[in-house]
């Protein structure tokens, strides 16, 4: 059955909880067809001052009256009073072969209201009232500021929409939230383009060219589904701060989406419209591909690297949990989540190698103790981080650096010994930069990140993380990773 158009009433403007509902739809299709219908199911919506949700929802056979379908339903009185929707029904009936068909069918609203018998009915103009009151939050809710750090200060900053396309997770609705929206988009990416390198790449070794097949262009297109994230009244400084700070949003939004999802989505496209100008920027961003280092200078290096350490890898499971955590943490788009799995690949390590309840000492063989002056032992975990390093033979750097004009001399990782060290050499010891470095983790993962600007107060750690980064000296996040790096390397070339 094709209905080809319908409407609908509910009878009147209110409905007292635990009343029964009428609802009747008219269809423009023959009565013979109608007949055939066994069931209705209808959603209620109740009108929340955000966003419509989801009440109650109920299936019952129909009354068939001419070109109408009649439903009954007893309102729940566990429902909360308010104005209430209905936009859409869906038919069922059986075939002869004893399958059940369904076919959605959406008409205008039908707005009504639901009440206590402690309540005045409401008249039309009373409900028209309060449809009119939601609809002005539900604006400021939609139209809220996005107003970035940058522009917070600021007496008169600059006004942008910000569109962030995304491709990755499959949405079925409109999402309004506050200040902005997200909508699926009909379309997925085409695979026309990797058809034609797949053909010239066969050309080339003399192989028969594949037809282009439009059921895989659909299987394509289905299994890349996108989306939009609209920022409609972005305040920012410019039109570089208002798509940094809305794109740092959409990030976490693909998060969330991808647990919502199972799946998270990646932007691939971007752009900025200044309101009142003409003025348009955008970026497009490879949503699969992030960049990596350069390779070899001998092209077979790469080649030559899998033949060498996939078989350690596939016959040792610790091999793996090492590369995979390692791999994660380059992989990783956020720097503060990637140092979490740096900081892994070196405590996995120190936990197999590093045996607990000895204390640690300076390279010059004093112990290093607590604040509370008791030494420290290996049974924290930053301690058998740091004497897994010193017992990998440890890490000195020499740097020198101009501030203010003048030569200043750093040694990361050393003491006096060292035979580049002067009496004006400033000396960042391992201690310092490991202990720096797992305050920097912690903040990570008990906070969610680390501002070295605004370094927890009273916490020593990260106090000396702040001091180093700002200082520009030495930056804990880039020696944990380089650390964790040769951890790796060199336990996949063990012999």
């Amino acid at each position: 059955m094709k209905a080809l158009s319908a409407r609908a009433d509910v009878g009147k403007i209110s409905y007292l909880l635990g009343e029964e509902l009428y609802l009747r739809l008219v269809f423009d299709v023959p009565p013979a067809d109608l007949v055939q219908v066994t069931n209705v199911s209808v959603d209620l919506l109740r009108l929340e001052q955000i966003r419509n949700e989801f009440a109650f929802g109920f299936g019952t056979k129909p009354t068939h009256v001419n070109n109408t379908l009649e439903l009954r339903q007893t309102v729940p009185s566990t429902l909360r009073p308010g104005p209430h929707m209905v936009t859409a029904a869906t038919l069922s009936w059986e075939l002869g072969d004893g399958a059940t068909h369904q076919q959605r069918v959406t008409f205008p609203p039908l707005v009504f209201a639901l009440q206590t018998v402690l309540e005045r009915p409401l008249t039309k103009p009373d409900l028209e009232r309060m449809i009119g009151s939601l609809e002005n939050e539900r604006a400021a809710y939609v139209h809220r500021e996005v107003v970035t750090a940058a522009a917070s200060g600021m007496d008169a900053p600059r006004a942008f929409i910000v569109w962030i396309f995304g491709v990755g997770s499959l949405l079925h609705s409109h999402q309004q939230l506050e200040g902005y929206s997200i909508r699926p988009l009909r379309h997925g990416f085409s695979h026309r383009h990797l058809h034609e390198i797949v053909n010239t790449t066969l050309k080339e070794l003399d192989i028969d060219k594949i037809p282009f097949d439009e059921s895989i262009e659909q299987d394509f297109a289905r299994g890349t589904p996108t989306f939009l994230v609209t920022y409609e009244n972005v305040r920012a400084k410019d039109e570089t701060d208002a798509l940094d700070t809305c794109r740092s949003q959409a990030a976490l939004l693909f998060d969330l989406l991808g647990l919502d999802r199972g799946q998270k989505p990646k932007e691939f496209f971007c752009m900025a419209a200044e309101i009142g100008t003409t003025q348009r920027w955008h970026l497009y961003q490879a949503p699969w591909y992030r960049g990596n280092l350069v390779p070899a200078f001998n092209p077979g290096a790469t080649a030559h690297l899998i033949e060498r350490l996939a078989p350690k890898v596939l016959a040792q499971p610790f091999l793996r949990l090492l590369l995979r955590t390692f791999s994660d943490a380059t992989a990783e788009g956020d720097p503060g989540f990637a140092l979490l799995r740096y900081w892994s690949v070196l405590e996995l390590l120190a936990d197999r190698q590093v045996p607990r309840g000895n204390g640690i000492s300076k390279p010059d063989g004093s112990p290093i103790l607590t604040s509370a002056g008791r030494p420290k032992t290996t049974d924290a975990k930053e301690a058998r981080v740091y004497q897994y390093i010193l017992n990998s033979g440890g890490y000195e750097s020499v740097m020198t650096i101009n501030v203010d004009g003048a030569n200043k001399q750093y040694l990361v990782g050393g003491d006096d010994r060292h035979p580049a060290y002067t009496p004006e050499t400033e000396i960042i010891t391992l201690w310092d930069l490991v202990r720096a470095g797992y305050a920097i983790r912690n903040a990570i993962a008990h906070e969610g990140q680390f501002d070295g600007n605004h370094p927890s107060p009273g916490d020593e750690g990260q106090e000396l993380a702040a001091r180093l980064i700002t200082n520009g000296h030495v930056d804990p996040r880039s020696f944990i990773r380089d650390i964790a790096e040769a951890a790796v390397n060199r336990e996949l070339n063990r012999t």
